[in-house]
């Protein structure tokens, strides 16, 4: 593994195990460290999801490479080729589906990548390895003689609090510093959809994350 770069200011580290959200304080995975400004882009994609859907479902996995890359391309195709099996399955265009990942490299020889998902959740319900979004998204990464492990699912109403803090807590595990920077100052570590909230405003419209 090579030197780390350290390329995040201090102003978005955290260790607090809450976040604020629209002025309501949220329950996240913060020890050992969270990088605020992708924290806060997993928590605007979730509610951008909410604001366009009443029920979402968000889908949780990662991708093992078969070998090391410098780059990150691999996610570049794998993204283009999931999400036209995805609209080719369910119908779902790519303009309804956000999306994370970050790039670790800890221990193992190689890197490996945390993503989610969020599809309209009355088109997609649940995860499992054998059928569905779940063994499309392993065909998918096979085919790259890469492996996948389906880390969860949630299948979430607008108006479930509890459930969504679930969810989003789990999400946050994405946001952690621990095993980033060792790519080098021009490979990204964390990378996301910046799909636009259908008002184009945040806060504008009642619907979106629960907010108290």
């Amino acid at each position: 593994m090579g030197k780390k770069n350290t390329l995040i200011s201090d102003q978005y580290k955290s260790e607090s195990n809450n976040f604020v959200f629209k002025g309501l304080k949220w329950p996240v995975q913060g020890k050992g460290g969270l990088n605020t400004r992708n924290l806060r882009r997993i928590f605007q994609q979730t509610d951008v999801m909410f604001c366009k859907f009443s029920r979402i479902c968000l889908v949780r996995f990662d991708l093992h490479p078969v070998d090391h890359s410098p780059t990150n391309q691999g996610m570049q195709v794998f993204r283009r080729r999931l999400f036209k099996r995805i609209n080719s399955k369910y119908g779902i265009p790519a303009c309804d589906i956000t999306y994370c990942w970050c790039r670790e490299h800890e221990r193992a020889k190689n890197q490996h990548y945390h993503w989610f998902l969020i599809f309209d959740g009355k088109k997609i319900r649940s995860c499992v390895p054998k059928a569905g979004i779940g063994e499309l998204i392993i065909d998918v990464y096979d085919k790259m003689n890469g492996s996948v492990h389906l880390a969860g699912y949630h299948n979430i109403k607008r108006n479930e609090h509890d459930q969504q803090q679930r969810a989003l807590s789990h999400l946050s595990y994405l946001a952690k510093i621990r095993g980033k920077g060792y790519a080098g100052q021009n490979v990204k570590n964390f990378a996301s959809s910046k799909t636009p909230y259908p008002d184009r405003e945040i806060g504008v419209t009642s619907k979106g994350l629960f907010s108290g």
